[in-house]
């Protein structure tokens, strides 16, 4: 669930004068029937303190977090919520919910989610990449990390309005020989491209990174230059005409190292679970796993 998300920074609640003004109103009277100073409810002879509460809404997404620190009264809901919650839960242990082999066993499955990630994520933490590895890789990987400005017509294949992949083919082909022949690129969007986005800008896409486009599409347009137009380009559902902005160029240097880096700790990471994967004498048999697909 999404409050399960650790926020690193968290916001200390006491310091917040809205929130001690807050606290302050809801342990009026507690003190007087024996309950410590910190608490701000009691449930079932509980008490819920306020570090309770601050730890709980550090467990919240950010956003969520500071909407209940807004105000004493937004804090006043979130405790309502965390009472109901807690009230809920002692309900269903009363009633033995907890035993039950469903849910024994669903808990078991997010706790080993849950270990896995966080060591996971310890992990990532742990890798260092030097300046030197970045440069090395990327020497290595130059046309990984290109970009192209490119604008696009896109030619859908629709069989709810006749339009079926060989007559979109047909009208892709003719919209490539008009460009060609010097029509104007502007019009030809308009009159022909499907994508509603690209459109509105005169096809244009923008600066397209390698991998955006897959593979085929790729080995055609970055080995084109500026001015020069794609013959159609078949895609799932449709056809590209495109057309080259600007040449292929590598991408900004700030973008370009943080891309690398994170590329190589990906690697790093693989590398560590692969090596993990040996000492367990792990086997996958994939022909049966092919089998059971089959069989559904």
């Amino acid at each position: 669930m999404r409050y399960l998300a650790v926020i690193a920074a968290a916001v200390l609640l006491a310091g917040c004068s809205d929130f001690n003004k807050f606290y302050e109103s809801k342990n009026e009277g507690l003190t007087d029937k024996g309950v410590g100073p910190e608490a701000v409810a009691v449930v079932g002879g509980d008490e819920i303190t306020k570090a309770e509460l601050e730890r709980a809404l550090d467990r919240m997404p950010y956003k969520q977090k500071k909407l209940y620190q807004s105000s004493p009264k937004k804090m006043g809901e979130f405790l309502d919520i965390y009472i109901n919650q807690k009230i809920l839960y002692m309900e269903a242990v009363k009633r033995g919910i907890d035993k039950r082999e469903d849910v024994i066993e669903k808990t078991e499955n997010f706790k080993k989610q849950l270990v896995g990630k966080t060591f996971g994520q310890e992990i990532l933490k742990s890798i260092r990449v030097s300046g030197s590895e970045i440069d090395d890789y990327y020497r290595l990987h130059k046309e990984d990390y290109e970009q192209i400005n490119v604008s696009e017509i896109y030619v859908k294949a629709d069989p709810s309005k006749r339009m079926t992949k060989k007559a979109a083919l047909l009208r892709a082909r003719e919209v490539y020989e008009k460009a060609k022949a010097g029509g104007d690129w502007n019009e030809l969007v308009k009159q022909y491209s499907d994508d509603e986005t690209t459109r509105k800008k005169g096809g244009s896409r923008g600066n397209v990174q390698r991998g955006e486009f897959g593979p085929v599409i790729d080995g055609q347009i970055f080995g084109m230059n500026k001015g020069q137009i794609t013959v159609p380009l078949e895609v799932s559902d449709g056809y590209f005409i495109i057309k080259i902005n600007e040449g292929a160029a590598p991408i900004p240097e700030g973008q370009l190292r943080r891309r690398v880096e994170s590329r190589i700790i990906n690697d790093k990471l693989v590398e560590y679970v692969n090596g993990l994967r040996d000492e367990a004498g792990v086997e996958v048999y994939r022909d049966r796993l092919e089998e059971s697909v089959k069989s559904e």
